[in-house]
């Protein structure tokens, strides 16, 4: 009994860790972070203003409330700054690298960075010394606020995305059963960029899905019951431009799949992923060709 007793802290800590790994979706662009800057620094300036916490209102200065807004001035002015880090750190912040954890982590790095602002801004503007005592202070507080605040939101995101996309999931995989899984075999003749290479040959009954490597598409198909791939040299604009058939959609801007080889689909809390036999790559369908590939797969569908 004591030996399980101990166990229990370890199973919980490994469940923990576990969860902060799970992956989470990255949806930032620079007018919501531009938005979020400013209603950051409002619910700051009014939260201040209406409780008036940490004995704000005594601290002698010309004007408490002018006060009180350059808290929140100090909060967009930091978000403001923050927000090209995505953009400069390109690899840190890659969506499909994005975790429950790295989310956390990021938003309690931007309250530190306005608990900085926040503590250099009442020493201008009171004369705090700037010591350690004042700094551990005001990173105490806002950092405190930062773990509840971010951690509980991120959680609770975390969990609705989940739910919601494995349902949509177990429906596209319902629809994708549905369609004709051995159409009318066709065979491509894809070639490349300078038109000067060997023509690819590939056939809708092998072909899994292509995927863009910069100037190439990466075709995989499967032969022998595992997934070979081969580069051509276009890009995937101009090779779906020689793919014209309704089996074969573009999920993502990175992906085209044959839907007739989709195995399985799975979903998380970043959307939901295409399964095809042969390879254990996975492809993500992308939020805005959700409701095309419901449309798609209707099209398909086997007749009764």
């Amino acid at each position: 009994e004591p030996q399980t007793s101990n166990l229990k802290p370890l199973s919980s800590t490994l469940k923990m860790f576990k969860l902060l790994n799970q992956p989470y979706p990255k949806d930032w662009k620079i007018q919501k972070g531009i938005r979020a800057a400013f209603v950051s620094g409002f619910i700051v300036f009014a939260f201040l203003w209406v409780f008036e916490p940490f004995g704000i209102s005594g601290v002698d200065v010309y004007n408490t409330h002018l006060f009180i807004l350059g808290y929140g001035a100090v909060t967009t002015f930091v978000v403001l700054l923050i927000i090209p880090l995505p953009l400069i750190f390109k690899n840190f912040f890659r969506d499909e690298k994005w975790t429950v954890g790295k989310n956390i982590a990021y938003f309690v790095f931007i309250f530190f960075c306005i608990g900085i602002g926040n503590w250099l801004y009442t020493h201008i503007m009171t004369g705090l010394p700037l010591v350690w005592g004042s700094f551990v202070f005001f990173q105490f507080v806002t950092v405190a606020v930062a773990v509840v605040v971010a951690g509980s939101t991120t959680l609770f995101n975390y969990s609705r995305f989940v739910t919601l996309n494995v349902e949509e999931a177990k429906q596209i995989e319902k629809e994708v059963s549905k369609i004709e899984k051995r159409p009318e075999r066709v065979e491509w003749t894809l070639l490349s960029e300078n038109e000067k290479d060997e023509p690819l040959k590939v056939d809708s009954a092998s072909l899994l899905f292509i995927e863009s490597a910069d100037n190439y598409s990466k075709i995989i198909f499967r032969k022998d019951g595992q997934g070979k791939s081969v580069l051509l040299r276009s890009s995937l604009k101009r090779t779906e431009s020689q793919l014209n058939h309704p089996f074969v959609f573009r999920c993502h801007r990175s992906f085209l799949v044959n839907l007739t080889r989709v195995d399985s689909v799975s979903g998380n809390s970043q959307g939901y992923r295409l399964h095809f036999s042969g390879t254990d790559e996975t492809i993500p369908v992308a939020r805005r060709t959700g409701q095309e590939l419901h449309e798609r797969l209707h099209t398909l569908e086997k007749p009764v």
